[in-house]
């Protein structure tokens, strides 16, 4: 197999649902590719499709048509286990309403992916220290996300995220819950990631800071890329 350069495309997907007996597309024929490395912002305002396009290029979601490809393979029909395991091992999840275990403290949020993966204990400490350590909130390991400022509890998204050691991280509006200052030092945070550590990040965001930093941008409305 020839090596690319591109991580994750699509190709003429569409995603439909229904409503009633109305037939609704939430993306309509779409198509783009993103590069290994890339830091790309998916853009459109609310209903434009930039979560259902996210939630594809992530693997949680399938298209009704269309094909999607994964460093080159077709993974569109894909088994769930094997799409299970493509998400536990190369891609990591932000989510704007953070998705934590709230029972949990900052170092088990962590460690539980770690945990799925089969990882020793001893392994496993050190990794969980070194990705806390690495956001800024080793201090916070035995506090619970309720006992967390909304910028520590997102940047502990962020730490559970890295602990799959991704090539791609996918971000779902991750400053839409949180201040100005907390969501410009998450925006730099994950910009430091994709510099130093290579990872591919893609974000799903209306807030034009979040636009203005990506390197790559696209615009989607009413399912459509049009720019």
């Amino acid at each position: 197999m020839a090596v690319t350069n591109t991580l994750v495309e699509v190709k003429n997907i569409s995603r439909k649902y229904f409503l009633d007996d109305t037939e609704i597309f939430a993306l309509d024929n779409v198509s783009c590719s993103i590069g290994k490395g890339d830091f790309l912002a998916i853009a459109g305002p609310s209903g434009s499709g930039k979560t259902t396009l996210l939630n594809i290029i992530g693997c949680i979601d399938k298209p009704t048509q269309g094909d999607i490809f994964f460093e080159g393979i077709n993974i569109t029909n894909t088994s769930l286990d094997k799409l299970n395991h493509l998400r536990l091992h190369h891609i990591g999840f932000v989510f704007q309403t953070f998705n934590l275990v709230p029972v949990l403290t900052a170092y088990e949020n962590v460690e539980l992916p770690l945990l799925f993966k089969g990882l020793d204990k001893r392994t496993i400490n050190e990794l969980v220290g070194q990705f806390l350590l690495r956001v800024g909130i080793a201090d916070k390991m035995n506090q619970r996300p309720s006992n967390m400022s909304g910028g520590q509890r997102q940047r502990l998204a962020i730490a559970r995220a890295l602990a799959g050691n991704p090539s791609l991280i996918v971000a779902d509006e991750p400053t839409a819950s949180l201040d100005r200052k907390n969501a410009e030092s998450i925006i730099e945070l994950m910009k430091e990631l994709n510099a130093e550590l290579g990872i591919t990040v893609v974000i799903a965001s209306h807030d034009q800071m979040v636009i203005d930093h990506a390197r790559t941008k696209l615009f989607i409305q009413d399912g459509k890329i049009v720019k």
